[in-house]
């Protein structure tokens, strides 16, 4: 018994003897279990990270909101089901960017008017911020969206998405239509002066052009409520409209799909009070003068029972100020037709006006 106490005292001393050198860092000393000593003592592995103590669900790890706001206009990312009527249709599926941080949700998909989003909708979105409603439609469901975001609303007043968000205490913004959009002659016929009423709230305006019956473009956004549009093109007509664009809490800009339109044509309007009486020996034509013109054109043709016939250039009148023309050496009783227009000068070039037209019969 005593020899063994010995040697446990010789052990000890010398466990208490080892050298650590100054410089060994602390992860450098062997410890019991690592190579240099023999155990047979088995390692204990480190507990994982996403274990929170005390149970044995994973931690959710935190959103990380993306460094740059993404912001989607786009009809094509939509699946949809269509009503039984085919007229409208209800948005069962976002295909688009699940990154999306701002979403114009759009009045139609593929014809079809949008009156309702179905449940789960946008619920992978978990950056979504702001939903911009083009149309009044619906949300059919409690988990259309994340449960990660705290999203908010634009649109008309009335829609049935401000009482969702009432319900659920979310904030609904209402979007305003500027209450007037006029367009003039602004210099020449190639400039357009827009002009609209302002919106309370509104940061700035973009403007949108057609040319005839093509498609809107943005041509400016401007801070002012009216915009100089130059180099139009002679003899066309161009509508334009004005969203207002709004600045959200994320610093995000908001455009109101509320709008109104305005049009412009680059070329002389209709003249006003056109007549056409007979008198002795003829018909006299006549209209109110426009003083913007530089002169106007009168056309004719005959009515003959049971043949085509069609209209001939008759007069020229190169000045404004004459306003009337007599047609002679008509047949009494024969009916005449007439239409008349008015043209200005750009340049070398003329601009013609719509026609007007009028009948009567020679006396």
């Amino acid at each position: 018994m005593r020899d063994k106490i010995v040697t446990l005292l010789i052990v000890a001393l010398a466990l208490s003897s080892i050298y650590v050198p100054g410089n060994l860092k602390a992860e450098q000393i062997p410890t019991i279990g690592q190579s240099g000593l023999n155990s047979e003592t088995p390692s204990v592995e480190s507990p994982d990270a996403s274990i929170v103590p005390g149970s044995a669900t994973p931690a959710v790890s935190p959103i990380v909101t993306p460094s740059k706001r993404l912001v989607v206009k786009d009809k094509d990312c939509y699946r949809v089901a269509k009503s039984t009527d085919g007229k409208s249709c209800e948005i069962v599926a976002y295909t688009g960017d699940k990154n999306v941080t701002t979403l114009y949700l759009p009045a139609k998909v593929d014809g079809k008017k949008v009156t309702g989003i179905a449940d789960n909708t946008f619920a992978d979105c978990l950056f979504l911020k702001n939903l911009v409603l083009a149309s009044d439609a619906e949300i059919l469901g409690d988990g259309t969206f994340s449960k990660n975001t705290e999203i908010q609303f634009w649109g008309k007043s009335g829609y049935k998405a401000q009482k969702y968000a009432t319900e659920k205490g979310l904030k609904y913004h209402v979007l305003q239509a500027t209450a007037k959009v006029t367009t003039k002659k602004n210099g020449s016929w190639k400039k357009a002066k827009v002009t609209w009423t302002g919106v309370k709230g509104a940061v700035s305006y973009a403007i949108y052009r057609k040319k005839g019956k093509g498609k809107y473009s943005a041509i400016a956004t401007v801070k002012a409520a009216t915009y100089s549009d130059a180099k139009l093109g002679l003899g066309a007509k161009y509508t334009y409209k004005v969203a207002a664009k709004y600045k959200a809490e994320d610093d995000e800009v908001i455009e109101s799909t509320v709008t109104k339109t305005g049009t412009y044509t680059t070329k002389p309007g209709k003249l006003k009070k056109v007549k056409a009486y007979g008198v002795s020996g003829g018909i006299y034509v006549k209209w109110a003068r426009n003083k913007s013109m530089a002169g106007y054109q009168v056309y004719m043709k005959v009515h003959v029972s049971g043949f085509k016939t069609s209209f001939n250039r008759v007069k020229t009148l190169k000045k404004n100020n004459i306003t009337g023309y007599r047609c002679k050496m008509l047949v009494r009783g024969m009916k005449y037709s007439y239409k008349v227009r008015g043209y200005c000068k750009v340049g070398k070039k003329k601009v013609y006006g719509d026609f007007v037209k009028v009948t009567a019969k020679a006396k």
